[in-house]
């Protein structure tokens, strides 16, 4: 039986595909929706494929999860690595994928690490929290930077931790808004009274 290589350029609403042999002749290309009825007719097509590669991305990571759970094999690349996409005149799905299958085909291809689904959902989670925590430092910061410019000053050294009550009852509560009190700072002083 002949090995055929097969690589997919993933946007997030299609998928190009180019199916190629050993020695280079094409033998198929298509495109594909990234819809669950189109992602059935990728896996009907990728059947008897030898190896299927595609692009590290947010949609790539999801097109690799579902070809790889219908027992396909798969390999995935990281686009920082592949210069000759990155470098080519014409930027085009097609050509990408068939750059992308010409490197498989030849054992050229950089591959990365995939880790297993639930290492993958650990990460995004722990990247989440990151997130959010960052946020929440960005908004405290702007806190005090607002209540600083209006000579708020809270005795303690963190007016958000264990003694935010305290400061709330001893300084918030005798804090009257001045006409000339900045309209954010009013909203933080509603939002501590």
């Amino acid at each position: 039986m002949e090995e055929i290589y097969a690589a997919l350029d993933v946007s997030k609403e299609k998928i190009v595909g180019m199916w190629k042999t050993k020695e280079g002749r094409k033998t198929s290309e298509g495109t594909f929706t990234t819809d669950e009825k189109g992602m059935n007719l990728l896996a009907e097509r990728l059947a008897g494929v030898t190896k299927t590669v595609t692009e590290a991305s947010t949609t790539g990571v999801y097109v690799y999860e579902f070809l790889a759970s219908k027992n396909l094999a798969m390999v995935m690349a990281p686009p920082s690595k592949i210069r000759l996409i990155a470098e080519s005149d014409k930027k085009t799905d097609r050509n990408d994928a068939e750059i992308l299958v010409d490197l498989l085909r030849t054992g050229m291809l950089p591959t990365c690490y995939v880790p297993d689904k639930d290492t993958r959902e650990n990460r995004d989670l722990v990247r989440h929290r990151q997130t959010i925590v960052g946020i929440q430092t960005i908004l405290k910061n702007k806190t005090r930077s607002l209540l600083s410019r209006e000579g708020v000053i809270c005795p303690e050294s963190d007016i958000f931790g264990q003694c935010k009550q305290r400061f709330k009852i001893t300084q918030f509560q005798r804090f009257r808004p001045s006409p000339s009190f900045h309209p954010k700072c009013y909203i933080l002083y509603s939002s501590f009274c």
